[in-house]
């Protein structure tokens, strides 16, 4: 079970990443005046500003990561392309 849980999450972390860190903005950017009575504002802001640069690098790495998908598959269908292309040899 942990081998699975542990693909997945090698697999899916840039959007675990991106999950996490909306959810953490969600809850303490709706209840940072709250929190700030709590932990105080400074440590509220740096985690609202941390759990926002969290979501966009899992957003990014999400996007990095279908660009190298999509390139590794055009290479691949160029590559059986040129294969099937009968040359001419005069």
């Amino acid at each position: 079970m942990f081998t699975i849980l542990g693909s997945l999450a090698d697999r899916y972390w840039p959007i675990l990443v991106s999950a996490a860190g909306a959810v953490a903005l969600a809850l303490f950017g709706t209840v940072w005046i709250g929190a700030a009575d709590t932990i105080g504002m400074f440590s509220t802001i740096t985690l609202i500003v941390f759990a926002g640069l969290a979501s966009v690098f899992g957003g990014i790495c999400m996007a990095v990561a279908q660009e190298i998908r999509t390139q590794r598959t055009e290479s691949e269908l160029l590559t059986v392309m040129r294969s099937t292309i009968p040359t001419c040899q005069g």
